[in-house]
């Protein structure tokens, strides 16, 4: 008997051997059960759309409008799906040898993300990383009461010394880490606190929140906040494809080729550094 059996051909016939049931079973166990992606759809706003039709290129949704209120002129708006699951990798930007970044490696922060295949993003959709946490900074002016700033403001837990006894170690949640704003004039004024001169509500900052007063109305701010990551996806290479599930020259009645249901595999660039180019995200 031929100690080879079963019998092989130098070229194979690519095979889509994967279960999508026991992918799904892994990534969950993985996550303990809880989603770790928030998934949201792009789509063209109405009031930036330019197409071209009959060789005239023109707005479809009337004149642009730089305060609208649905995709803040960026051209483009979200609609939040319902999370999922997704294993994660290749998370971080392209480093030599010595750790020093290459070429334009910081503005390509990328991470490739295995979605179930049912999860199907399309190019310029966001996908939040809900297991881990970046530090961001922003500058903003005051207009309103509940300010929503680029990203979510998340919750997250910080393990410190106690105050108390440095020997003793304490968790507690933060949202926001420090929060200053400056005159009309552009000369400092103070620092804020959280219960005190604003307050974190769904994601969003309230100035009217706390005790006392906040920033006032025209005044500049700098909020240094929590946030989960988020990806802006540039593409993927395929959510099906047909394929034998069985090798060729095995012994016994083969199966008919089929479509097998495959992950889909998702690149993004990372949001806070900047989309790729050519992208319509911000």
């Amino acid at each position: 008997m031929n100690p080879h059996y079963p019998l092989m051909t130098r070229r194979v016939v690519p095979q889509a051997l994967l279960d999508p049931e026991i992918f799904r079973a892994d990534i969950i166990a993985q996550n303990n059960g809880c989603p770790n992606i928030r998934w949201e759809k792009a789509f063209p706003c109405p009031c930036k759309w330019v197409t071209t039709f009959g060789g005239q290129t023109g707005e479809v949704g009337g004149e642009q409008r730089p305060e609208c209120e649905k995709c803040r002129n960026a051209g483009v708006y979200y609609v939040r799906q319902l999370d999922t699951f997704a294993q994660v990798g290749s998370a971080g930007a392209q480093v030599d040898n010595k750790g020093r970044l290459t070429g334009d490696s910081w503005q390509r922060v990328q991470a490739n993300f295995t979605c179930l295949p049912e999860t199907a993003p399309a190019k310029d959709d966001r996908l939040t990383l809900l297991t881990a946490w970046m530090q961001v900074s922003e500058r903003r002016t005051r207009k309103r009461q509940v300010e929503h700033l680029r990203f979510p403001i998340e919750v997250k837990e910080v393990v410190s010394a106690s105050p108390n006894d440095p020997y003793i170690a304490v968790c507690r949640p933060e949202t926001i880490i420090e929060l200053a704003w400056s005159s009309s004039a552009g000369v400092f004024v103070q620092s804020g606190e959280q219960g005190v001169n604003f307050e974190v509500v769904d994601g969003a900052l309230d100035h009217e929140g706390g005790t006392d007063a906040g920033v006032p109305v025209g005044c500049d701010y700098i909020v240094t906040y929590h946030i989960h990551p988020r990806y802006i996806i540039q593409g993927h290479p395929f959510i099906h494809r047909p394929a034998l599930t069985k090798f060729p020259h095995q012994v016994g009645p083969q199966e008919t080729p089929r479509a097998t249901e495959m992950a889909v595999l998702a690149a993004g660039y990372l949001e806070i550094v900047g989309a790729a180019p050519g992208s319509t995200g911000v």
